[in-house]
């Protein structure tokens, strides 16, 4: 049996329907995997500021002068972590940015500032018991992980860098 001539026809149509098919496939598959990633960072840091507080609470009940170095997987694009104690004076000429330094003075509620090397903003927190050792603010640079040593001081807990 032949091939009849509306059927020679209808062929071109179905190769463009798949074409489009298979654009639409890709597009919307590289939105999700993009949305599936920006997730994956932000569980990321959520894991890291968990883990620093609980890093901080379980020193603050240990006995003074109990010490650990710490080594916590900080996402891609945080290039430092700045600590703050509320409690003495600031000196802003250790803040690497200019835009953090800012934001330190502004938020007094958050001990803990965030620098990154991309343009998303991430939102500073509290770390209760947390404070830091010697300088104020204590910016440490983290390429991919955060290397400090926490000591139990009784009163609060003390960053410091390695």
């Amino acid at each position: 049996m032949g091939k009849k001539r509306g059927q020679l026809l209808s062929q071109p149509f179905i190769f463009i329907f798949i074409l489009v098919v298979i654009a639409v496939t890709i597009v919307f598959g590289a939105d999700v995997i993009k949305k599936v990633l920006v997730i994956g960072e932000d569980v990321e840091l959520v894991r890291f500021k968990e883990s620093l507080k609980r890093e901080a609470d379980l020193f603050y009940n240990l006995d003074p002068g109990s010490v650990k170095s710490i080594e916590l997987s900080v996402p891609m694009g945080i290039t430092y972590v700045c600590f703050i104690d509320r409690d003495k004076e600031l000196d802003l000429e250790n803040v690497p940015d200019e835009e953090t330094a800012t934001l330190i003075e502004a938020l007094k509620d958050n001990n803990m500032f965030f620098i990154t090397n991309v343009q998303d903003w991430v939102r500073p927190i509290n770390v209760r018991y947390l404070k830091p050792e010697g300088e104020n603010p204590l910016c440490i640079k983290t390429p991919g992980r955060l290397r400090a040593k926490i000591e139990s001081r009784g009163r609060y807990v003390s960053i410091s860098k390695i």
